[in-house]
């Protein structure tokens, strides 16, 4: 298989963004790896916690670290976020783990683009895009929600309490959300 030169949706001369209290940038470049196991299947937590390097959270909208991050979006099934050196030998250590149980594992690393947003004013820009409080004793570090961010779906994660935030937004909208963003700062 051929090896494709990857390049970011968000690639020029502007792709850095700062301005006072904001700075948006665009996200590592992580591998995204998406498992599904059936709800009711006993997943054997442990052997998954040893080939992904990470605690698995059980409880949908938690999530774990940082890399890895793991995000648990209903019972049995995860989003893995690493860097992107790890993908295949995660992606074989799980296929083996869950080899005979019916599961889905699949690579979305290319599907979704990631944006980072951090300062002191960036979790009120991100509430003029939705309806979520991220004030910094609501929305806590390691947090996660998935969420309508100006009229996109995304999935937006405090990785620390600078604050910085992670926002992961389908490939094809992300310069909307990026400009969305510079504008939005340039009023605050």
């Amino acid at each position: 298989m051929p090896e494709w030169m990857r390049t970011s949706a968000i690639q020029s001369s502007d792709s850095q963004f700062r301005n006072g209290a904001i700075q948006l940038r665009p996200g590592p470049d992580l591998s995204k790896l998406k498992l599904q196991c059936r709800p009711d299947a006993e997943v054997n937590v442990t052997a998954l916690e040893q080939a992904v390097g990470s605690k698995i959270p059980t409880s949908s909208q938690e999530t774990t670290g940082v890399n890895p991050s793991i995000f648990c979006f209903a019972p049995n099934e995860w989003l893995i976020t690493s860097a992107r050196t790890d993908k295949q030998t995660c992606y074989k250590k799980i296929s083996g783990i869950l080899s005979g149980q019916t599961h889905a594992i699949y690579d979305i690393s290319d599907s979704l683009a990631v944006v980072e947003l951090s300062g002191e004013k960036s979790g009120e820009l991100l509430a003029e895009g939705c309806g979520l409080d991220f004030h910094a004793t609501t929305f806590q570090a390691g947090q996660y929600a998935s969420t309508r961010l100006f009229h996109l779906s995304a999935m937006i994660h405090k990785i620390d309490e600078e604050p910085c935030f992670r926002i992961y937004v389908d490939r094809s909208v992300v310069l909307n959300l990026w400009h969305w963003f510079v504008d939005g700062a340039s009023e605050i």
